[in-house]
């Protein structure tokens, strides 16, 4: 599958679907302008592919930096083990049921995000739960995607509504 190895391996955000990530988004040191820190500190967002260990990855990232001067440690060290979701469910064939009937040509798969979710919190109580975004995003749309002047149309917010309700509706009136 050379292709597919290619579109993984140019990056952005199909490539952190493929590997766990970590990113330096915060920074903090000293007090002055002219005088050297004592103590500098950096918070790294770690984002785990499923099924990988939170306590191995942590193993790694300190055996890579491998200086005893430089503490890593978990910064919420109750944060929880990334799971995946069962596709078998009657909330995904109600998901897919509602899009290819208004979509006649939709393909629905499974997929992952990037992203951090608060389903993550669900999951671990065996609640499946997806990060289903019910609209046909614009690049423009996604390039904001959680920036500066994030929006949707309002034809993308009636659409989300509407598939929403749906959805809920079958999946409410199971017996």
């Amino acid at each position: 599958m050379p292709a597919l190895e290619a579109a993984i391996s140019r990056g952005g955000e199909l490539q952190a679907a493929f590997m766990n990530t970590l990113n330096i988004t915060e920074l903090r040191s000293g007090i002055k302008t002219n005088v050297i820190p004592a103590k500098s500190w950096a918070a790294i967002d770690c984002r785990l592919l499923p099924g990988q260990d939170r306590h191995a990855w942590l193993q790694q990232v300190r055996d890579v930096v491998a200086d005893d001067r430089i503490t890593v440690e978990f910064y919420r060290p109750g944060e929880l083990e990334p799971v995946a979701v069962p596709w078998d469910t009657e909330l995904f064939h109600a998901i897919r049921a509602v899009i290819t009937e208004a979509m006649e040509d939709a393909v629905v798969v499974p997929s992952m995000t990037i992203g951090a979710t608060d389903n993550r919190f669900l999951r671990v109580q065996g609640i499946p739960a997806y990060g289903f975004i019910p609209c046909l995003m614009s690049s423009a749309e996604r390039a904001g995607f959680h920036g500066n002047n994030e929006f949707i149309t309002v034809d993308n917010l009636n659409m989300g509504v509407e598939f929403m309700y749906e959805i809920v509706r079958r999946v409410a009136s199971q017996p």
